[in-house]
C-alpha cells in the first residue's frame, strides 16, 4: 500500500487518534513499533466493522489485523498433538481495516493507508466523544518505584558491600571536598529541579570535580515531540530543558567544554534531535 494522503498531527498522540478513529467500528487496534526497547517511529491505528477468520482474511485482498492461535499449527503439521480442552476462543479472528493510518512520529503526520482521507481528517479534528472519556475515573497519584522500594534497593546495595548514601543529591555534593570527584552522573533528575537548584547543581558539580573530571546527566529531549507531549504527565517535572540551554548554562557554571550525545541515536544530529526521547550532556572541567 502506498500512502496517498498526509494529515498534520503535531497536536495529536497515537492514543488520541485511536480514541477518535475507533468510533463505530466492530473492531479496532493501536499497534506501536519498538526499536531497541524504545518507542519506534511508527504507530498503526485502524478500525473496521467486519470480523473474519484466517481463511476469509486470506481471500480479502485488504489490510487485516488480528491473531492466529497456536491451534492452527495442527493444520500445517497434523502430527502435532493439541490439548483436548482449552479456552473457548476461536482459532483466528481478524478485523478488516476499513480505516487504517500510519502515525509517523518523526514527521509529525498521519498517513492514510485505507479509508476516506477527508472523513479521517474530520474525525481527528473533532473533540473526544464523552463515551471515550467516561470509561475510567482518576485515582490518586502514586510514585513508582515507591520510596520504600528505593530504600530497599539502598539496603540491598549496602549488604553487598557498596558505599551507598540515601540523601539529597545536591546536599551530598556540597558535603564533598572540592576537586575530589572524578565523575558525577545522574539520569532523569535535572528536569525535577527548579531553575535555581539546577544552577546550584551545575556550579557545585564543577567545584567538586577533579581537574579533567566529567559531569554526565541525561534528561528528556523536548525537541522530540512524542517525548515533549508526555513530559508533564509526571507532575514532579519542573520544566523541559533544551540541550542548547543546558550547554549555555554549563558554560556559565565554569566548565571548559561540553557536548550533547543521544544514547540511542543513529549518529545524525538533525534526525536525533527530532526523534530521540532522551539526550545526555557530557561536561568536562579544565584539566589544569
Amino acid at each position: 500500500m502506498t500512502p496517498f494522503h498526509a494529515i498534520p498531527a503535531d497536536l495529536l498522540t497515537p492514543l488520541g487518534a485511536y480514541l477518535r478513529l475507533r468510533q463505530g467500528g466492530g473492531g479496532s487496534f493501536l499497534l506501536e513499533s519498538v526499536e531497541r526497547g524504545r518507542l519506534g517511529r511508527n504507530s498503526f491505528i485502524g478500525s473496521g466493522t467486519e470480523l473474519v477468520d484466517f481463511a476469509e482474511a486470506e481471500e480479502r485482498g485488504a489490510p487485516v489485523v488480528g491473531y492466529l492461535a497456536y491451534d492452527h499449527i495442527a493444520t500445517l503439521e497434523p502430527t502435532v498433538p493439541l490439548p483436548a480442552e482449552g479456552p473457548p476462543f476461536p482459532e483466528s479472528r481478524f478485523v478488516v481495516a476499513e480505516t487504517l493510518v500510519r502515525f509517523d512520529h518523526g514527521a509529525g503526520v498521519v498517513e492514510v493507508l485505507a479509508g476516506d482521507p477527508d472523513e479521517i481528517a474530520r474525525r481527528l479534528e473533532e473533540p473526544l466523544a464523552e463515551e471515550a472519556r467516561s470509561g475510567a475515573t482518576s485515582g490518586p497519584l502514586s510514585r513508582f518505584p515507591s520510596q520504600e522500594r528505593y530504600e530497599g534497593m539502598v539496603r540491598r546495595c549496602r549488604s553487598r558491600g557498596h558505599d551507598v548514601q540515601l540523601t539529597d543529591g545536591i546536599a551530598f555534593l556540597c558535603a564533598q571536598a572540592n576537586a575530589s570527584l572524578p565523575a558525577i552522573f545522574c539520569a532523569q533528575v535535572v528536569e525535577h529541579l527548579t531553575y535555581d537548584d539546577f544552577l546550584r547543581f551545575l556550579r557545585t558539580a564543577h567545584a567538586k570535580l577533579q581537574p579533567s573530571g566529567q559531569l554526565v546527566f541525561e534528561t528528556v529531549n523536548p525537541h522530540a515531540l512524542e517525548a515533549f507531549k508526555t513530559f508533564y504527565t509526571d507532575l514532579t517535572h519542573q520544566r523541559p530543558i533544551f540541550p542548547e540551554v543546558a550547554l549555555a548554562l554549563i558554560q556559565l557554571a565554569g566548565f571548559a567544554r561540553a557536548h550533547v550525545v543521544f544514547p540511542l541515536g543513529t549518529g545524525t544530529l538533525t534526525e536525533n534531535r527530532r526523534t530521540q526521547g532522551e539526550y545526555a550532556v557530557v561536561a568536562t572541567v579544565d584539566g589544569e
